[in-house]
């Protein structure tokens, strides 16, 4: 049987007029805290002793610092339960939480816990537990565990290794998770698919191993790795799995196909210093916000990319990959294959060094960009050619090499060649009384330097390089 809470003389959780019996709680009583209240345990000298305690859904109870309560059999907490700095909770009984377990200094937990619910730490200090039934085996199985600020949830037993299905860590600044006297960081190499693992802001995921993501990872202000000098280490994104938020990958990170990779309007995820220049990323990447490439990311074969803004200020490197996001290149861009959809603005440049290199653009591309093709059967297919302004180096410089101008019709094709007034290059005027496009090129050529004809789809022109013609263009320079 239950005292219920009815709170008539004070908010003292200790107060017999406050119950329905009128008796002060003792180890005898068992108690109740139903919808909408909520007690306060003063702090004294003297722990109290209970044989049980259940708080509803939108209860409250409030432990007062150095105060204690001991719970003898079942403490059920779907409710509010804070504890101030230096609490503890004790007994021989087991707290089973669904609700929300908060603290915001050091406090103890000395009793069996179950966490269905929320506990988290939002200050310094640690909250410290005792026998947490969530971690068995090195998996912590359900809860959701949050420590912000200089916090530390010390779950106590072994170490961490793999976080599963239900349970989500959310860290921010400061604040840690450890067991086994290790921050999981140290020792996690698995995320289960169902399993959310979230840095927030001013955190750093320095993983001391190769992790493995079958759940989903979320940067929310924080960073994903932490090698310096070249120590990084692998995360892999298995199929179905998932990478979110705003912050910066400092870490080895392959994405499978099937995994994807989303941006929020408004938020940034910067792939930062990878020192061992191993991204690759085969799966999606989406979202309304912007990625950006500090220093290197692979597209690997058939990525797709849909975010509103693509920043490369360092390499880029496509496999097999499609962008029809905006891409604001100022580095390098190394083209295996390349459907590029989205206007491409920057001072950067395309390299076509592959055999058989090819990239199609579908958008306007900015004369301050260089496509560089110094492979042989390297391919350029432009879909809006009238708007394509950058600088081509090198055409004609290998064998097979062609450009591919969709919607022109060859039947009428006319070429005019002008040279610039350095010398170093000119400007190739293309016309076919419907359609035109001034093409820019790096090297001394003239009209009898293209040869054209009908492109393999039957739905343009391609140009290609006149073998017997004597041109200095033919050398690339970039």
């Amino acid at each position: 049987m239950f005292e219920r809470w009815i709170g008539e003389t004070d908010g003292n959780f200790r107060t017999g007029g406050n119950w329905s019996g009128g008796v002060a709680p003792d180890p005898s009583t068992s108690l109740l805290l139903g919808t909408g209240a909520s007690a306060v345990l003063m702090t004294t000298t003297d722990p109290l002793e209970v044989r049980g305690l259940s708080l509803e859904g939108g209860s409250a109870l409030h432990l007062q610092a150095a105060s204690e309560l001991d719970v003898d059999t079942a403490l059920s907490n779907a409710g509010t339960l804070t504890l101030e700095q230096g609490t503890v909770l004790g007994g021989g009984g087991i707290l089973s939480n669904t609700g929300v377990l908060t603290t915001a200094g050091s406090a103890s937990i000395a009793i069996e816990l179950l966490n269905q619910g929320r506990i988290g730490i939002a200050g310094s200090g640690t909250l410290a537990l005792s026998t947490v039934d969530n971690l068995a085996d090195g998996v912590l199985a359900g809860g959701r565990w949050q420590a912000a600020g200089g916090g530390t949830i010390d779950l106590g037993g072994g170490a961490v290794t793999e976080l599963g299905r239900g349970t989500a860590v959310t860290l921010a600044g400061a604040g840690t998770l450890t067991a086994g006297g290790q921050d999981i960081a140290a020792t996690l190499s698995q995320i289960d698919a169902g399993a959310t693992l979230v840095a927030g802001d001013g955190h750093e995921l320095a993983f001391a191993g190769n992790v493995r993501v079958d759940g989903a990872i979320t940067l929310a202000g924080g960073t994903l790795g932490g090698g310096e000098n070249g120590d990084f280490h692998t995360v892999r994104f298995t199929t179905g799995s998932h990478l979110s938020g705003d912050g910066t990958i400092n870490a080895v990170l392959f994405g499978n196909p099937g995994a994807s990779l989303t941006v929020g309007r408004g938020d940034a995820l910067t792939f930062g210093h990878n020192n061992s220049d191993f991204n690759i990323w085969s799966g999606t990447i989406d979202g309304k916000g912007t990625l950006a490439i500090a220093d290197y990311l692979e597209l690997g074969s058939g990525a797709q990319v849909t975010v509103a803004k693509l920043v490369n200020s360092g390499t880029l490197d496509t496999d097999t990959a499609s962008v029809s996001s905006t891409l604001v290149n100022n580095g390098r861009v190394l083209v295996g294959t390349l459907q590029q959809q989205g206007a491409v603005s920057g001072a950067g440049t395309f390299s076509l060094d592959d055999g058989g290199s090819t990239v199609a653009f579908g958008a306007k591309v900015a004369a301050t960009q260089t496509i560089a093709m110094a492979s042989q059967g390297a391919g350029l297919t432009l879909d809006d050619a009238n708007h394509f302004k950058a600088l081509i180096a090198g055409f004609g410089s290998r064998d097979d090499q062609s450009i591919d101008l969709s919607g022109f019709h060859d039947d009428s094709l006319k070429l005019r060649w002008t040279e610039d007034a350095d010398g170093e290059g000119g400007v190739l005027h293309v016309k076919d009384g419907v359609s035109s496009a001034s093409l820019h090129f790096e090297g001394s050529y003239t009209a009898a330097s293209f040869e054209h004809g009908v492109d393999a789809a039957g739905t343009g022109a391609i140009l290609t390089f006149h073998t017997d013609a004597v041109a200095s263009g033919s050398m690339l320079h970039i």
